[in-house]
């Protein structure tokens, strides 16, 4: 590769030492590190002790087991963008490693979903058979004189509909867990991409791989999203009682605001509406 497609190397200067001639000086990215770090021992002692309690009381195994796998996400976030923020010459693959976590937290809040409705499969498909989103349905709605529910925004103009609700619960688990083997996959692509220095992280140059894993990312993570969201609308009566609403919400958050809290930052900075400073971080 020539010069002119290489990747633009990013570079900064050695920050001065939080001790100068036996004084305490602080300066901008000093403060970074300690309010990050603060925040992410919190983050992790906290999680650490919540997952301690469901391990001590591990009475219920079928929703615990997927709670706990959501609650190593908070110190396992915390900790690696910790890292990558002092050791940010390596950010990428520590990002990357992070992001493909999303998929086991996207994987285990859709089965939690489902063992929250029951922990028998045979009652999850029943109840999908009766309630689910389907051409079947909807002639029981207008049977009794209903009107047919309707697609979430923004697709409720699409007419087509499965026939019955197991064919609509098989629709949103292929929605959901697809975004569970592209994620692994794009992460492990961009990992070799930027090992051999084709991958050129927050660049939108065609001739580097970033774009090409963003652009895949934003499409399998928005089905996957949208199909979360529909799947929990039919059965939110059934799940009140455990009010996941807010768990639902904080998934959203991490899973499809980080990718494009990413995404939007990579642009800003390509439009040049942010730039690097003259001391980043340092290790």
């Amino acid at each position: 590769m020539s010069n002119s497609t290489a990747c633009p190397v990013k570079t900064a200067q050695s920050p001065p030492s939080l001790f100068q001639n036996g004084n305490l000086v602080f300066q901008a990215h000093h403060v970074g590190w300690i309010v990050a770090g603060f925040f992410t021992i919190v983050a992790t002692i906290t999680s650490f002790w919540l997952v301690n309690k469901h391990l001590v009381w591990y009475t219920n195994k079928r929703e615990q087991r997927y709670i706990v796998r959501l609650l190593f996400m908070v110190p396992l976030y915390a900790t690696i963008s910790l890292a990558s923020y002092l050791w940010w010459n390596h950010s990428t693959p520590l990002l990357l490693i992070r992001d493909a976590y999303e998929s086991t937290v996207l994987t285990a809040f859709f089965y939690l979903l489902l063992t929250y409705l029951s922990p028998k499969p045979e009652d999850q498909r029943a109840i999908f058979h009766k309630v689910g989103l389907s051409r079947a349905a909807d002639a029981e709605a207008v049977a009794k004189g209903e009107k047919p529910r309707k697609w979430m925004f923004p697709l409720g103009f699409i007419k087509a509909k499965p026939a019955d609700g197991l064919y609509f619960l098989q629709m949103m688990k292929w929605g959901v867990l697809q975004y569970c083997v592209i994620r692994p996959t794009t992460t492990l692509a961009a990992v070799v991409l930027n090992y051999i220095g084709w991958y050129c992280d927050g660049s939108f140059n065609p001739q580097f791989g970033y774009v090409y894993i963003t652009v895949i990312v934003s499409i399998s993570v928005s089905i996957a999203m949208y199909c979360l969201i529909q799947l929990y609308m039919p059965i939110a009566v059934y799940l009140a009682p455990q009010k996941p609403l807010l768990k639902l919400f904080a998934i959203k958050a991490v899973v499809f605001l980080t990718f494009w809290q990413s995404t939007l930052l990579s642009c800003l900075s390509l439009f040049g509406l942010i730039k690097d400073t003259k001391y980043m971080t340092g290790g």
